[in-house]
């Protein structure tokens, strides 16, 4: 008797288990997070510099917050940030889910244009699409225009003494090149864009 009880336990068990319908449940993740670049150095350009448009912000939710801070103080929350001195100033950058990520700016004081130009060399100047930059190890190169405007950052280069720099998509006109070498020594010049 016991077992036959058991029995029609475990089969009226059987049974609804069977009879249940499983109801998928859709589950859509956010692109990773990311931004362009974590760090930039770059000279002061002008009486006011204009920095943070470079950075390129992907995936997360697709909305973003921004807050600029300079040491604990902050000072903005718009995506870019209009400076008028060099130092050292902090973008954190938040999406709707709490992600952040954090890029740097070193903005060094203006030195004498062209010190160093001795041991790196910008060409062809005037340049049309893409700028060779040769002497140094590279860490980054910063594109600034002439208006103080922070417009290009590359880096993350291979190994050499050798680098190519797609300016293709900037406007025609003048501007100001960073190149920041793997000491973060700073060797300012001047090209023309065709």
């Amino acid at each position: 008797m016991r077992l036959k009880i058991l029995l029609t336990i475990i089969a009226t068990l059987s049974m609804m288990l069977s009879a249940q319908t499983r109801i998928p449940m859709p589950v859509s993740q956010n692109p990773l997070f990311e931004v362009s670049t974590n760090e930039v150095t770059v000279e002061f350009a002008a009486p006011q510099m204009t920095i943070g448009g470079d950075v390129i912000v992907a995936g997360g939710s697709g909305t973003y917050s921004y807050r600029w801070c300079r040491g604990s103080e902050e000072i903005s929350t718009e995506p870019v940030l209009t400076i008028s001195e060099a130092g050292v100033y902090d973008l954190y950058i938040s999406d709707a889910c709490d992600c952040m990520q954090h890029v740097g700016f070193t903005v060094k004081a203006a030195s004498v244009e062209g010190v160093g130009l001795d041991k790196i060399a910008l060409y062809p100047n005037p340049v049309t699409d893409c700028l060779t930059v040769s002497g140094l190890r590279l860490r980054q190169v910063c594109v600034v225009s002439m208006g103080g405007a922070l417009v290009a950052v590359h880096g993350d280069f291979a190994p050499g003494t050798t680098t190519q720099i797609d300016l293709s998509s900037l406007p025609a006109g003048e501007y100001v090149v960073n190149c920041v070498t793997e000491n973060n020594d700073v060797v300012t010049g001047k090209i023309v864009k065709k």
